[in-house]
């Protein structure tokens, strides 16, 4: 008996212990309040392990991002006023990055004649019929976990260039000549002015004669007119998108010229 007393106290020892805590409150108002105590061990949380191994995770894939980069040939862009643009600028990155266009620091604002779409390798800026307001700098940035990359186009839209800026000047009256002078217009266009157009007529026609077709100055000596007579002039710009045939757009003032 007292051998079976030993044995079932060692087999005791050898089994793990469990301590369990569990605090209840007596019910009896009768008897002094008291609390039992009892103590439970706990197994590690299966949540911890699925947070390591969700951080483990995310250590890796960063580790194996791959910094974006944006890829064009060119970074200026031209097209002719009315007509259509598309620039298309390959993405490379993994995690696919995301796209951010720009205008002269502004986030570009999409409208029916200008759109931007996004896919998994390319970015896409779609112009319809450009004008003027489509001109500027846009910047485009590439971002994902691993960094980003920024790149920078330029788009011109050609088209005629504003008319010289008045008043015209008549710097000289002679009896057969005027000599006049005027500023360059505030927009060429979007691209150098070649020359400027200088015209004349009486005040008493209404067919305009081409006085220089040529004239790179912006001052102009106007001979061969009739004493006394009253004259009205015309001054316009060209650049190269203006030789089309429609007319451009001028200044026209008056001048008499002194007997």
């Amino acid at each position: 008996m007292e051998r079976s007393k030993n044995n079932m106290t060692n087999e005791a020892e050898e089994m793990p212990q469990t301590l369990n805590i569990k605090m209840t409150e007596d019910s009896n108002p009768e008897v002094s309040s008291s609390t039992s105590v009892t103590a439970q061990g706990q197994q590690s949380s299966s949540a911890e392990s699925e947070q390591n191994r969700t951080t483990t995770a995310s250590a890796k894939n960063k580790e194996n991002a791959i910094r974006p980069k944006l890829q064009l040939t060119f970074n200026t862009f031209t097209v002719k006023s009315g007509e259509d643009l598309k620039i298309e600028i390959l993405v490379v990155g993994d995690p696919a990055p995301k796209i951010e266009w720009k205008k002269e620091g502004q986030a570009v604002k999409e409208t029916s004649r200008l759109e931007i779409l996004n896919k998994a390798s390319l970015t896409l800026l779609h112009i319809r019929h450009g004008v003027r307001e489509h001109s500027g700098q846009y910047s485009v940035t590439a971002s994902n976990s691993a960094g980003k990359d920024t790149t920078t186009i330029t788009v011109v839209v050609l088209e005629k260039p504003d008319p010289p800026i008045g008043p015209v000047r008549i710097d000289e009256v002679n009896s057969d000549y005027v000599i006049m002078s005027w500023d360059p217009p505030s927009y060429t266009g979007g691209c150098q002015l070649e020359n400027y157009v200088v015209e004349k007529r009486e005040t008493t026609s209404t067919e305009w004669h081409t006085v220089s077709a040529t004239t790179v100055r912006t001052t102009i000596k106007v001979t061969k007119l009739k004493t006394g007579n009253e004259y009205q002039f015309r001054i316009s710009a060209e650049n190269r998108d203006n030789r089309l045939g429609d007319q451009p757009k001028s200044v026209t003032f008056q001048a008499c010229v002194a007997t």
